[in-house]
């Protein structure tokens, strides 16, 4: 499979798809068969200790694949949670608490999983002050979301999608995805509209729906902590 993305000038559709296959081999057959991803649906962490200038976090929960509606909610929700400066988690735990200098939250999406995670460097004596702060801020969204921050959270994205799909590489790159997962390919206004019918009610069904403390998965690389710790901080946020 080939995705052309760019100026071809002069030369016409047929024209460059004769360039490709002369040029590029491509093989008949089926697809290779992989074994079914599945993901870990009940509470973990894993530590990994190691001398390190801050401790590194990581905490999220499984999300959903690419080709499942939820997709474009939990993206804005990743958002508003930390996918800019004006998120709840930039402005709680680097604004406010001086805990970390950088923070971000963001959702990944594959063919059959996918996830959404928080992650942040602070200082070693300050990781269970973070981690219950973040864990808090998971809690309070699923209460609590505003037209404002779901506004702010749709043009951010836009914008962003907009911007990158300038670049050729990255339209190939959507294009080539959505052939290969679904059964559609959007444009970049058709995409781009599928972010902005998502609702607030979108964003709370979602956010009660995957934050789910019992499917928390915590990863930590840094000193001075154990694993008997951790499962206490995290079970007792």
């Amino acid at each position: 499979m080939a995705v052309i993305s760019g100026n071809f000038g002069e030369l016409c559709d047929d024209e460059v798809v004769d360039l490709v296959q002369k040029y590029f081999t491509f093989r008949s057959g089926n697809a290779p068969k992989y074994p079914k991803a599945t993901l870990n649906t009940k509470k973990a962490q894993s530590l990994v200790a190691k001398k390190t200038e801050q401790s590194q976090l990581v905490i999220g929960f499984p999300g959903c694949s690419h080709t499942d509606p939820d997709h474009y909610a939990l993206k804005i929700l990743a958002s508003i949670l930390g996918g800019s400066m004006s998120s709840r988690m930039f402005t709680e735990i680097r604004e406010k608490r001086g805990l970390a200098y950088a923070v971000r939250t963001s959702s990944s999406s594959f063919y059959e999983t996918g996830s959404i995670e928080t992650m942040a460097g602070v200082p070693h004596t300050r990781v269970e002050e973070t981690i219950k702060a973040i864990l808090a801020e998971y809690e309070k969204i699923k209460r609590d979301v505003t037209t404002a921050e779901l506004t702010r959270a749709k043009e951010y994205i836009s914008g962003r999608l907009l911007i990158n799909f300038e670049d050729s590489t990255d339209l190939a790159s959507h294009y080539l995805l959505d052939e290969l997962l679904t059964d559609a390919i959007d444009t970049p206004s058709e995409l781009v509209g599928k972010y902005q019918k998502v609702s607030l009610d979108d964003i709370r069904r979602v956010a009660k729906k995957y934050l789910d403390m019992s499917k928390l998965t915590l990863s930590y690389v840094g000193p001075e902590l154990t694993e008997e710790k951790l499962k206490k901080i995290i079970n007792n946020q």
